[in-house]
């Protein structure tokens, strides 16, 4: 049986006082330092021990406790204590030093084992693996030692040993090892090659094993390259990389843990994985119980070049209960009193809204936090990745964030002013909701109402349109609830709609309903009134009300040419000067970090006559679990209704001509293409790279790059405004390889997405009736009916010809020899109005009249 997704959160928040109020969850320790098991025994003693692996494959050396009527006691202060496995009459645990036997209220140790890293039980015998020494079984308290050789390779370090029913499977330093019958075997696995001998190794040591329910044997290497898969499942004799069993289900594949050192098995037959969010738990369904949801302290845990001892990584399922370590403690958690309404109330005023764009090819997502794409919120980004994928394509992630850059100089006082989002790790510089003018303070009230998305569909609009006076109409909430009026005292206009009583206010049960751009548009708002952490930057006093559209065309395949429509999206910024300020040298862009897939081997370009830059492979295999293999995609960010001024890359390392922005003197440098050096902005940045792949040298300067497009705005007054349109555009044709082939294919995609903005005409066929109404003997239908861009007409019999005339008799239209049944009529350039139609169906004339309504 293959595992399906059902997310199911639980979270332990940081703060000691806020989790021991949290239902089911019981604090039992301080933090501890390299616990290696928790093992609650038959008299309800919980054991730490304090052993745990580092990621210089070395154990720690911080002894053994215990947790007994409310008190945590140490048994002992030192020593490397590994792993504890309950028989019917003791407690085993081993140790580096020995085998240590409770049993009643002694602890016994047998110091001639050593190097003790793991146990298990496999037929009428203990298990226990070792560092250097090999292999000891235990029956009836004789001991015996197995040297593992094979084909002239000795196996006698090992990290973890696990039994099933009909085998013993050793994990070692040099492969994974499977005992039967008296016999020892190596298993292959599908390991990849990384070009560097120091990670091909560390994909041969075995770390951790457990055995599923289902027979599955479920195994961790000590890989640390989230490029790279680190657990594996061996099922029927065949081993294949776990996230692989999810290769349909994107929200798990984008989000299965990597990098740990610890698996267990619940009492009810889960795989249980420690993740640097806290605990996945692997069954049927996959749940996340996410222990942290702070992101700056999540990702401060691990990391792939630290030797310190990994958090959230041992735990052991007993009595229906969870036991977890992280770095504010060990807890007993009861996960059934978890829920997703709690979750959600505990987050309520943390969890930054998000929508996704998902009309077409891609689905997006899209904050309200000045961000695009990439979450800010950890638990969102554990329950709902990926952020920029084709849905042709696959699970794989695009692009990885995007963000609005923008600043000038206050042309009274010379100071800058500037407004810039990145990742979000100093803090922000946007907030929710809009300005008020009159005040010119945040308010959190109304930023918490307005920290949304919303998002309305073009059919959604229509059928509103065509039903809403039918009796038992509901009117949808995205129409409902559409943002359309502004607060009081708040003067800049809010999400565009049309106004049918032409009185001001947006009022759906009077007919009022969005204006959208494209078959689908999310619109949200949001200021830069608050402190700037992110850039330390001066307040612009600026509102900016945002949308993304698309649209699409159900008639076209990948293969077509115009398919491109179906896999672009569109940004509108309208950026307003609620300020008394005037901004001189005015500059607005965007800075993108796109991680095409693997991120790791991304370059990017630009092209200036098309006002656009974009990102690509370095090479033409992208590798790894979240690469798209042989002939990668590009992305491009393209300016539809601006000049791309500045074109600028810079690196995620800080310092330097080009390095990561820490003032807002360096942001402003940027938007210039220039670097800020000894209170200076310095122009002629070499951190620039002008043409398509296969006219560039296949290295790029630049390891996991940036880049920020801008344009020059000069003079920015108080009460106007300024609008950035811009696209972003996946380009893909799994048969060319964009390094060498012909760069005239992404050129020619993004100018016709040029065109087709310009002239305001884009390939659409949004969707098809939801149902064929019937029709009687002789008869002929017209519908959707009133319509706004197209009707349909069926008859009974195949109709001949048909003709349409506006109500003075003007004949608008003539089809001849038709011969089919149902029909399509574009009615997009006709007025709003009634008119008649007259068709020939199987020689009888047939009148009818529809209704044309303006967009």
């Amino acid at each position: 049986m293959k595992p399906k997704l059902l997310i199911v959160l639980a979270l332990l928040i940081s703060s000691n006082s806020i989790a021991q109020d949290l239902p089911g969850l019981k604090k039992i320790a301080e933090p501890q330092n390299g616990v290696s098991f928790i093992h609650k025994d038959k008299s309800n003693t919980v054991w730490i021990g304090l052993g745990g692996l580092n990621y210089n494959l070395q154990y720690s050396n911080f002894g053994l406790k215990r947790y007994s009527n409310n008190q945590l006691i140490a048994e002992y202060n030192q020593g490397s204590f590994t792993a504890a496995l309950e028989t019917d009459s003791e407690l085993l645990i081993t140790a580096i030093n020995g085998l240590y036997t409770y049993s009643g209220d002694s602890m016994l140790i047998n110091s001639t084992l050593t190097g003790l890293t793991s146990i298990t039980k496999y037929k009428d015998s203990i298990w226990i693996g070792s560092i250097d020494q090999g292999l000891f079984s235990k029956k009836n308290n004789s001991y015996h030692k197995y040297s593992i050789v094979i084909d002239g390779v000795k196996y006698d370090s090992i990290h973890s040993v696990c039994g099933s029913n009909n085998n013993l499977y050793i994990g070692t330093t040099k492969g994974l090892i499977q005992y039967k019958d008296g016999i020892f075997t190596k298993i292959e696995i599908p390991f990849t090659n990384t070009g560097e001998v120091y990670y091909n190794e560390l994909q041969k040591v075995i770390v951790a094993m457990q055995m599923d329910g289902y027979g599955r044997l479920w195994f961790l290497n000590a890989n640390r390259l989230d490029s790279l898969s680190c657990l594996y499942v061996l099922e029927n004799n065949t081993v294949v990389k776990a996230h692989t069993l999810y290769k349909n289900d994107c929200n798990t594949k984008a989000n299965f843990p990597f990098s740990s050192f610890h698996l267990n098995r619940s009492e009810w037959g889960h795989i249980l994985m420690g993740t640097y969010w806290g605990i996945t738990d692997i069954s049927d369904e996959v749940s996340h119980l996410i222990l942290n949801s702070n992101m700056n302290n999540v990702f401060s845990l691990e990391s792939a070049n630290s030797s310190s001892i990994p958090q959230s990584l041992a735990y052991e399922a007993k009595d229906g209960k969870l036991y977890a370590s992280i770095y504010t403690g060990i807890f007993e958690l009861d996960p059934t009193l978890y829920n997703n309404q709690h979750m959600k109330e505990v987050l309520s005023s943390s969890i930054n809204n998000r929508n996704t764009l998902d009309i077409n090819d891609l689905s997006i997502g899209i904050n309200n936090d000045g961000s695009l794409f990439s979450r800010s919120d950890f638990v969102d980004a554990v329950e709902n990745p990926p952020t920029f994928r084709s849905k042709s394509i696959g699970c794989l992630n695009a692009h990885h964030t995007a963000a609005l850059w923008m600043g000038g100089l206050n042309s009274s006082t010379k100071n800058l002013h500037l407004a810039a989002q990145t990742y979000k790790q100093r803090g922000s510089d946007y907030l929710p909701g809009p300005v008020n003018t009159t005040t010119m303070i945040y308010d959190s009230i109304i930023s918490k109402q307005y920290n949304q998305v919303w998002k309305v569909d073009r059919e959604t609009i229509d059928d509103f349109r065509k039903n809403r006076l039918n009796s038992g109409y509901i009117i949808p909430s995205s129409i409902l609830d559409w943002p359309g009026n502004s607060p009081a005292n708040y003067t800049n206009p809010m999400a565009p709609y049309v106004d049918v009583d032409n009185n001001g206010v947006y009022d759906p049960t009077q007919g009022d309903y969005p204006k959208i751009k494209g078959d689908q548009m999310l619109w949200w708002v949001f200021n830069d009134l608050g402190i700037h952490g992110e850039t330390g930057g001066r307040s612009l006093g600026a509102q900016i009300n945002a949308s993304a559209y698309a649209y699409k065309d159900i008639r076209l395949t990948p293969s077509d040419p115009n398919f491109i429509i179906n896999r672009t999206m569109f940004v509108d910024y309208t950026v307003f000067n609620s300020s008394m300020n005037t901004y001189d040298d005015f500059l607005i862009g965007i800075m993108n970090d796109i991680d095409l897939g693997f991120y790791g081997d991304d370059m990017v370009s630009c092209d200036t006559l098309e006002n656009a830059g974009f990102g690509f492979n370095a090479s033409n295999f992208d590798p790894g679990k979240d690469g798209f293999g042989k002939n990668p995609p590009m992305v491009f960010c393209k300016f539809m209704n601006q000049k791309m001024d500045y074109f600028m890359t810079y690196s995620n390392s800080p310092g330097g001509n080009n390095g990561f922005p820490l003032n807002p003197n360096t942001f402003y440098a940027y938007l210039q293409s220039s670097f800020y050096f000894k209170d200076t902005i310095r122009s002629n940045n070499p951190y620039q790279i002008t043409g398509y792949p296969c006219s560039l040298a296949p290295a790029s300067q630049l390891n996991d790059v940036r880049f920020l497009m801008s344009s020059k705005q000069n003079t920015f007054a108080p009460g106007t405004q300024k609008t950035l349109s811009f696209s972003y555009i996946l380009v893909h044709d799994p048969n060319i390889d964009f390094l060498k082939d012909s760069c005239d294919k992404p050129k020619q995609s993004i100018q016709k997405i040029q065109n087709w903005y310009d002239a305001d005409s884009f390939p659409r066929k949004p969707y098809w009736p939801a149902s064929i109404p019937e029709i009687g003997k002789n008869d002929l239908i017209v519908f959707p009916n009133p319509s706004n861009s197209k009707v349909f007409v069926k008859a009974e019999n195949p109709i001949q010809s048909i003709e349409v005339f506006s109500s003075n008799g003007q004949l608008l239209l003539s089809m001849r020899s038709i011969d089919s049944n149902l029909i399509e009529m574009d009615t997009c350039d006709f007025a709003e109005g009634i008119y008649i139609l007259k068709a020939v169906s199987d020689g009888t004339i047939i009148r009818k009249t529809f209704i044309k309504l303006n967009e």
